[in-house]
Formats: C-alpha cells, sequence, structure tokens
C-alpha cells in the first residue's frame, strides 16, 4: 500500500523526536490521508510533500512548539542555532515560499555570515599583531630596552583589548543569534501558515 510506505518512511526520518511523538505524527498524518481519500503515492506527495518535505516540516513545527513553551527560559545557543537550520531547511524545501522565504532567509545568513567573517578576520589581526608585538618586543628587549619596552607595551594593550572584546562579542554573537531565530520563527509562522491555508482550498 502507498501510504504505508510513505509513512514509513517519514517514521525513518522522524529521528530527532521521541518515540511517542513518532506515533502521533504519523497516526495524525495517517488519519489525514485516510479521511482526504488519498490512495496513491503520487496524491500524498502532491498535498503533503516528500516524506523527506514533511518530515522537516514536523521538526520545525516541533521545534517552534519547544521554543514557544520554554519563551521565558534563556534558550542555549545551540538550541536557537539548531532551530534557525530546521526552519531554514523547512522554508526552502517548499517550492510555495521559496521566492519570499527563501529570499528572506538567504539574505539573512549573508548578513549573519559576514558578520562572523568580520568577527574572524577582526580577531586575526588581533592576534597576529598581538604575537608579531611579543615577538618584537623579546627581540629588540636586549638591542634597545625603550624599544623592546615599547613593543611589549603594545602586545599587553593587545592582550588587554582581546580580552575586553571576547565578552562583548560572545555577548552579541548571543544577540544576534536570538534574533535570528525569533526572526526565523516568524518567517515558519508566517508562511507555514499562508501554505496551510493554500492546501485546505
Amino acid at each position: 500500500m502507498d501510504s504505508q510506505g510513505y509513512l514509513d518512511e517519514l517514521r525513518g526520518l522522524l529521528r530527532g523526536l521521541s518515540k511517542t511523538e513518532i506515533e502521533e505524527a504519523v497516526s495524525f498524518y495517517s488519519e489525514f490521508i485516510s479521511d482526504a481519500g488519498i490512495t496513491t503515492r503520487k496524491e500524498i506527495e502532491t498535498r503533503l510533500g516528500t516524506p523527506k518535505q514533511l518530515a522537516r516540516k514536523i521538526m520545525a513545527d516541533h521545534s517552534v512548539k519547544m521554543d514557544d513553551e520554554s519563551e521565558e527560559k534563556i534558550r542555549p545557543a545551540h538550541k536557537s542555532s539548531k532551530m534557525i537550520w530546521l526552519i531554514t531547511l523547512v522554508i526552502l524545501s517548499s517550492p510555495v515560499t521559496l521566492g519570499i522565504g527563501g529570499g528572506l532567509l538567504i539574505a539573512l545568513v549573508a548578513v549573519i555570515l559576514s558578520m562572523v567573517i568580520l568577527v574572524v578576520v577582526l580577531f586575526a589581526g588581533l592576534i597576529v599583531g598581538m604575537v608579531g608585538a611579543l615577538y618584537a618586543g623579546i627581540l629588540l628587549l636586549f638591542q634597545s630596552l625603550n624599544t623592546g619596552l615599547f613593543y611589549m607595551g603594545i602586545f599587553l594593550t593587545t592582550l588587554g583589548l582581546l580580552l575586553i572584546l571576547l565578552p562583548i562579542i560572545y555577548w552579541i554573537c548571543r544577540v544576534v543569534l536570538q534574533c535570528t531565530a525569533n526572526f526565523a520563527r516568524y518567517l515558519y509562522k508566517k508562511f507555514g501558515n499562508r501554505q496551510e491555508s493554500g492546501e485546505r482550498k
């Protein structure tokens, strides 16, 4: 039976959920398929998408639901980033939302990626400058005391700047990641609801 094969494939793709959640999801879509009177796999995929697309949607729904339930708590950064990627996969895998949602997410990912590259280059420059100043300071310390101390001072200043910037950059990264997670959740809810209302028609 086509629907059973589809549901078995879906069950295999929902590895991140608990057994109870997997069975609830599979049971829900099994009822949906039987109530709609869908018999062939092609009809199922027309209504629900491929098992992989549906699994991504279920995982994103689960992630958003869990995120909404823990709204008062501070979410760890790795959970926010996991939710962002799940929602990105769902939006990009759906042909209906690819145009608008995909464009917004691609722009958002490009901005975040450019910020990450900027931070990495900044820290790499500080570290290279710090190591260069230390090396020059040690070499010149025995030839010219004042010049050697000057470079050692540059080393210590750069080290202090690095130690001051680390917590600030960490805090900024957490805020950007949380804002991105909230924006991705907003996009998912907005375009997910639009897609569901389109399917009902």
